[in-house]
């Protein structure tokens, strides 16, 4: 007989069921005494094993105190964090349902979850986590007080956990739990100012508790760092080595969160002083930033840089500088520690292909926004169609969410999505890049680019003949070696010197999508709730805080002077308060009354329901020095004419792009007074708005269709495009 199948072992639960311990116990010691080592071992595995099967039987009849000896005599023989999780549930159910007032919790099982949950950080079995959470709630409704003081790496560890979950509020909360008790914990300010990002995202008014954040956390680094000039050993003792951050260069990510914490409110002048003056200090020390310093750069301060300046010179030697040093810091340790992938070297290098084009091109389109996104929305009509071309068309999903209606859609392609597996962040890279080598890709189409933390390592290993950033986003700025896909009106001849990646232009737009579905609406009730006349004429802008600065509100304020029987309509997260005073002190300027000015909620359920909105209003008035996308397109999807100012970057070329593919000309302007000149004439001019939304009207119509809805043409374009490389 087997001694995992010994009688003994089944014989002590059933002493143990009735109540009989001791006999238990002996029933099992007796067993072990006539095995040997590796037996003994196998045996205690195989009881441990036996005792939560019936533990769980016990569980679900009911049974929380039976269920709690058992599951506690497997912790001893196997003491796993789900088997010490088991324990302190049953202990809690049974404590809770039962009427004998003595009856209390395991509190070692609850020490040794959280001593657990420290140590293994982010192994946790996802299975295992809702078991904890149901526990933690359990505890924090019936015994408050024995979660109170509990140590700054639980609270860190348990923040990490929720918002692994996307609880965003209880990791909030325990992020600040941490922070109190260890102030000068760098790491739990990066967590705690994201779990903040997230709430301001969805809508909510915490803009002001993300700058105070931001700016206790640049102090703090101020302060370390003049410990450190001072007493360089003192700094070690009141830092953990675990900490990743480089102590004498801390402040600059937390810089970098200042600047995106003024920006995201709608404080333009603030974010663009705090950028200016981060700049300059980047470019007078790069030999003091560290690794992690510049990595931060590139992920996160990168991003802003196009809602603050339009100047592709300038802007182009920060991404340059930027990413340069990228390459020489982090992106190079990648590579260290992963010698399978070969780093392409910044300078163009001869990248003919050492084997022949597959008969039918094989395509990569690596994606972590493959669901309800701006991105997904304006590429997934002309992915499919470029899948129908190309049958060898291939889908990288580079981020794990539930699956919603889009992510549904790209699911149907079967064994053409690859979803990752791994969890950790360089373990994600590595799979990934290892899967589009191993597919022998002619070509990979990165549509995240800087919006993806992943991607800038793996388009830097070049795992496909030719590697292709498309402008979802600013060019990644590693490598000649690699491409940037737009259009001839967003990357003119003369920006060509400003960028890394060589340019590919599409004939016509960069985008194309075959429909935007909007929820109908009743536009002359709505309009009268808003307390709008039918006779008047209804602006709208939709300008989230970061796209949002007083030239437009000045822009604005002149164009409601100059059309007095008219209105705005603004919609957009940011810090309300704040935008408001910054309209306020435009009309007053010009006279206006600023009752004029509606506020719209930023966030609606869908993005079918936020796309009503236009049907409320004339004229969008689009953004400037980052031109709306998505909600141009949404606009002239419903015949909407729009007003947009053309810059010199890319990201304000937007709303030309769109205008130029249309066939449309009315409404460009190259500079502010011509946006107020065509805001005013479009506002008096209802023939006009008629004609063009006659025109918008016919370019969504078979016979006279626009290349901007036609996706097909567009995949078309590009697969001969892909060819010609």
């Amino acid at each position: 007989m087997s001694h995992t199948n010994h009688p003994s072992l089944q014989l002590g639960i059933e002493l143990l069921l009735q109540g009989n311990e001791q006999e238990a116990q002996m029933a099992w010691l007796d067993a072990l005494s006539s095995l040997g080592e590796v037996e003994a071992s196998e045996f205690l595995l195989k009881l441990a094993e036996s005792l939560v099967i019936e533990g769980n039987k016990q569980k679900d009849l009911g049974n929380w105190w039976l269920a709690w000896v058992l599951y506690r005599y497997a912790c001893e023989n196997l003491p796993s964090l789900e088997n010490w999780l088991q324990a302190l549930k049953a202990s809690l159910q049974a404590a809770v349902n039962s009427s004998e007032s003595d009856l209390e919790p395991d509190w070692e099982a609850l020490g040794q979850c959280l001593e657990m949950l420290t140590a293994q950080k982010f192994t946790i079995a996802p299975e295992i986590v809702p078991l904890l959470f149901t526990s933690l709630e359990i505890l924090r409704s019936q015994y408050p007080q024995s979660l109170e003081n509990l140590d700054v790496d639980t609270y860190y560890y348990l923040g990490l956990l929720y918002r692994r979950e996307h609880k965003i509020y209880e990791a909030i909360a325990a992020y600040q739990e941490a922070v109190n008790l260890a102030p000068e914990r760098l790491e739990i300010y990066e967590n705690l100012i994201e779990g903040l990002i997230i709430l301001a995202n969805s809508g909510l008014q915490i803009h002001s508790d993300w700058r105070n954040v931001t700016e206790i956390y640049l102090q703090v680094c101020h302060e370390l760092n003049a410990l450190n000039a001072s007493d360089p050993q003192l700094i070690q003792t009141a830092i953990p080595q675990s900490i990743p951050q480089s102590i004498p260069q801390c402040h600059w990510s937390a810089a970098s969160l200042r600047v995106k914490s003024y920006l995201m409110s709608g404080m333009y002048d603030q974010a663009l002083t705090y950028f200016l003056e981060l700049e300059s200090q980047i470019y007078a020390n790069p030999d003091w930033l560290s690794a992690e310093d510049w990595r931060s750069l590139y992920l996160n301060l990168l991003f802003l840089v196009p809602f603050l300046r339009d100047d592709p010179v300038l802007n182009g030697q920060l991404f340059d500088f930027i990413g340069d040093h990228s390459r020489q810091s982090w992106l190079q340790n990648f590579f260290d520690d992963h010698p399978q992938f070969q780093f392409t070297p910044k300078i163009l290098t001869n990248t003919a292909s050492q084997s022949p084009p597959h008969k039918s091109l094989r395509i990569g389109i690596m994606s972590g926004l493959l669901r309800r996104h701006s991105v997904a929305w304006c590429s997934k009509d002309w992915l499919f169609e470029l899948a129908k071309i190309a049958p060898d068309t291939h889908f990288y999903l580079t981020a794990q969410f539930p699956a919603d209606e889009i992510t549904q859609q790209f699911e149907q392609l079967g064994d053409r999505l690859y979803k990752m597996q791994a969890t950790s962040e360089e373990r994600q890279i590595a799979e990934i890049t290892q899967q589009l080598i191993n597919d022998d890709l002619d070509v990979l189409i990165d549509l995240d680019a800087m919006m993806n933390n992943l991607h800038a390592p793996i388009m830097a290993a070049k795992p496909a003949k030719h590697c292709i950033s498309w402008a979802g986003f600013a060019s990644p700025y590693l490598t000649q070696n690699n491409y940037f896909l737009g259009d001839r009106h967003l990357l003119p001849p003369e920006v060509e010197p400003h960028f890394v990646e060589r340019l590919l232009r599409m004939p016509d737009s960069y985008v194309a999508m075959q429909e935007l579905a909007s929820v109908p609406i009743d536009r002359q009730a709505v309009r009268q709730s808003l307390g709008i006349a039918p006779e008047q004429l209804v602006y709208l802008t939709i300008s989230a805080g970061h796209k949002f600065n007083p030239a437009t509100a000045s822009a604005i304020a002149q164009i409601l002077q100059r059309v007095p029987n008219s209105v705005l309509l603004h919609k957009g997260k940011g810090e309300l308060e704040v935008i408001k005073g910054i309209y306020e002190q435009a009309c007053d300027r010009y006279h206006v009354d600023c009752g004029r000015i509606k506020f719209l909620p930023p966030r609606t359920k869908t993005e079918e329901e936020h796309r009503s909105t236009y049907q409320l209003a004339d004229i969008l008035l689009d953004s400037y020095p980052y031109n709306s996308c998505t909600h141009s397109l949404e606009a002239f999807w419903q015949g909407l004419p729009v007003v947009t100012i053309v810059g010199a970057q890319m990201f304000s070329r937007f709303g030309y792009s769109f205008f130029q593919t249309l066939g449309i000309q009315e409404g460009i302007a190259w500079n502010w007074e011509e946006y107020v000149q065509w805001g005013e004439r479009l506002g008096k001019d209802r023939d006009l708005r008629e004609s063009l939304s006659i025109a918008l009207y016919q370019a969504k119509q078979p016979e006279t269709l626009s290349p901007l809805w036609n996706p097909s043409k567009f995949a078309q374009d590009l697969y001969d495009l892909l060819l010609r490389l």
